[in-house]
């Protein structure tokens, strides 16, 4: 609904009274909301469908995988995206790794996979972004969620 008729329905119901077409007002701007959201929604799933799709993105997620395989931490590797040579440093007996250079080559051969995968598909980047900042983070966690369910076998190859 414009901003016209938005306008005149709320000059109408000052000057007539009707107070139940405020309600009717909010109703039709939340409906406008949530279809642009929807619509936000599926474009962002279907592009990013699409991006886990690209060699750049396969080819990044391969040596993480690799790298973590190796690693052979039993806990949450999501705790050690950060700090991973750190605790190959003090771990090394524990990890596949032949040595501490070997993890770091490996490490930093994901890094630079990272980055080349970010601006190959920088595109999604922005679009993730736009996103979040027009809809709130819950766009993107909803659908990592929606695709980590549906879509498991193409977000890890």
């Amino acid at each position: 609904m414009n901003s016209i008729k938005i306008f005149c329905v709320i000059f109408i119901m000052l000057f007539t009274g009707h107070v139940s077409a405020q309600f009717d007002i909010s109703k039709q701007l939340v409906e406008v909301r949530d279809s642009a959201f929807v619509q936000a929604y599926n474009n962002l799933k279907t592009k990013y469908l699409e991006y886990v799709e690209t060699d750049s993105y396969k080819k990044m997620r391969a040596l993480h995988k690799d790298f973590f395989r190796k690693l052979n931490h039993k806990g949450d590797p999501r705790l050690l995206e950060q700090t991973p040579i750190q605790w190959v440093k003090e771990n090394l007996n524990q990890t596949s790794f032949f040595s501490l250079h070997e993890a770091e080559t490996e490490w930093e051969q994901y890094i630079l996979a990272q980055q080349d995968d970010f601006k190959v598909n920088e595109e999604i980047f922005l679009l993730i972004s736009e996103s979040i900042d027009k809809y709130g983070y819950y766009i993107y966690t909803d659908l990592m969620k929606e695709l980590s369910e549906k879509y498991r076998h193409k977000l890890s190859p």
